[in-house]
């Protein structure tokens, strides 16, 4: 606002007590706004009682409208930050434990026998080797679709499930489908595919199913104990996502 302008402003406000009062009350509350989240916040709200129970004070409901406004959106105010605070939504608390966890999988071995067999195989090796995970993804997905390559489905499965919970977004339905083969059946990657499935269904917004596999993991195996136990800690109050 330009001086004129201010001026003018300010002699409306000296002849027009109900502009004036609004005024302070939006003053009143972009003090109460920044202040709110500091201790001092508290001690404001008391203060502003204190003030009201002293003699000569005219109890709250009988004093003027732009006052209780005031206090009014100090006490909206505090109970924002305390929904904020104790009701944070499960999706974003589960995007956040999914950050914390998810690590990809050390990459698979390099093809041993002759030269040139299971080119593709090297391919996307390579390519998940240096976290371009949608070059491997479409590389995996690519040897499964063509049924010929020298290592076991549950491996490529694997490694095409991992790539596609790596990308940024993940492609959860994809990761979640080549997963769940895996732990179908019996190999050295079943846990770590438990694991992983866990991290999916916690992305995905299902806590519980996550819970559940990481349950199953902490009874049967050693696997990442420290982490599992800690995620299942994490999980023990989590609702599912509406």
């Amino acid at each position: 606002m330009d001086a004129p302008l201010r001026q003018a402003f300010e002699q409306e406000m000296a002849s027009n007590e109900a502009l004036a009062a609004e005024v302070a009350a939006f003053e009143d509350a972009q003090h109460i706004i920044h202040i709110a989240g500091d201790a001092a916040f508290i001690d404001s709200l008391r203060e502003i009682e204190e003030e009201l129970d002293a003699p000569g004070i005219r109890p709250l409901w009988r004093r003027p409208a732009f006052l209780r406004g005031a206090i009014g959106i100090a006490a909206a105010i505090l109970l924002l930050l305390a929904g904020l605070w104790l009701f944070q939504p499960a999706s974003s608390a589960s995007d956040t434990l999914f950050a914390e966890n998810f690590q990809a999988y050390p990459p698979p071995a390099k093809l041993r026998g002759q030269a040139g067999q299971d080119q593709l195989w090297e391919s996307a090796r390579s390519a998940y080797l240096e976290e371009n995970y949608s070059l491997a993804a479409s590389q995996f997905e690519s040897l499964l679709a063509q049924g010929q390559t020298q290592h076991p489905l549950y491996l490529v499965h694997f490694y095409a499930g991992v790539s596609q919970l790596a990308q940024h977004p993940p492609r959860l339905a994809d990761a979640i489908r080549h997963l769940l083969f895996v732990t179908a059946m019996d190999s050295d990657y079943f846990h770590p595919a438990q694991w992983y499935l866990a991290l999916a269904f916690l992305k995905n917004g299902e806590p519980q199913k996550a819970k559940a596999l990481l349950e199953k993991i902490s009874e049967e195996s050693s696997y990442r104990k420290k982490a599992v136990d800690a995620l299942l800690e994490e999980l023990g109050g989590f609702q599912e996502s509406p």
